[in-house]
C-alpha cells in the first residue's frame, strides 16, 4: 500500500466519505469520486479500513451495538421529537427504507402499534 493510499484510509475514517477522503489525501478533486470508488474496491484498502475501525471501536468503546442501544433508550424515554428521530435512525440502520413497503390488501390483517405516553408499559 502506498503512503497516499494509507492516508486515504486515515482520512476515510474521519467521516466515511470516500470522495472527501480522496481529496484530503491528495487526489484530484476532479477525479476524487472515481479514485475513492477504485480505492474502496481494493482488498488491502478494505482490510486497512477494517483494522482502523476495530482500533477505533476499542479506543472509544463505541460500536454499532452501543449506538443502537443508545437510540433505543432515546426512543423509549425521550420527548416525542427525539423518539421520532431515534426511531428513524434505527430504521435506516436496519435498512427498513431500502425497499418499498408492501402494498396492504384487504385480506391482510392490519398491525396497529401502541406507543404508551411515557414510553413504558
Amino acid at each position: 500500500m502506498t503512503p497516499k493510499q494509507r492516508q486515504f484510509c486515515q482520512e476515510y475514517m474521519i467521516d466515511l466519505n470516500g470522495t472527501k477522503a480522496a481529496i484530503r489525501a491528495g487526489y484530484s478533486s476532479k477525479s476524487a469520486n472515481r479514485a475513492a470508488s477504485n480505492l474502496l474496491s481494493k482488498i488491502d484498502i478494505q482490510t486497512e479500513i477494517q483494522t482502523l475501525r476495530e482500533a477505533q471501536e476499542k479506543r472509544t468503546q463505541v460500536n454499532a451495538d452501543w449506538v443502537l442501544n443508545q437510540l433505543r433508550e432515546l426512543a423509549l424515554n425521550a420527548c416525542d421529537s427525539v423518539k421520532v428521530s431515534a426511531l428513524d435512525k434505527i430504521a435506516k440502520h436496519l435498512g427498513m427504507y431500502d425497499s418499498p413497503a408492501p402494498v396492504q390488501s384487504e385480506s391482510q390483517p392490519q398491525v396497529v402499534l401502541y406507543w404508551p405516553e411515557n414510553g413504558r408499559d
